[in-house]
């Protein structure tokens, strides 16, 4: 779950999910993809690689990255703990994470 911290919350007690504006995995799949076929040898046969797309897109997929990463919630398949990361609290400098037992 991508959480969004309530701006209205001096504590940063309250969490809201987000639904968008942050890296997906159909974007990290095909980001992955294209960065193979950039570093790769050019196919002299193959299609011309766009570089220059992939430069222009660098600064929009870096705020999507940050966005993905900077404050989410790790569900560990079979435990029952909740870890939420807080990598940007905008006043704090260092990364947060609290460890949450799931209520039964």
């Amino acid at each position: 779950m991508k959480l969004l911290i309530d701006a209205g919350d001096p504590n940063n007690t309250r969490t809201q999910p987000i639904e968008s504006g942050f890296l997906k995995r159909e974007e990290l799949l095909n980001i992955y993809a294209n960065c193979g076929g950039l570093l790769h040898a050019e196919n002299p046969f193959g299609k011309e690689k766009r570089f220059h797309k992939f430069l222009s897109d660098a600064p929009k997929l870096m705020l999507k990255i940050t966005a993905l990463l900077d404050k989410h919630v790790v569900n560990l398949l079979g435990d029952n703990n909740m870890i939420m990361v807080l990598m940007n609290l905008g006043y704090e400098k260092e990364v947060q994470i609290g460890v949450y037992h799931k209520a039964q």
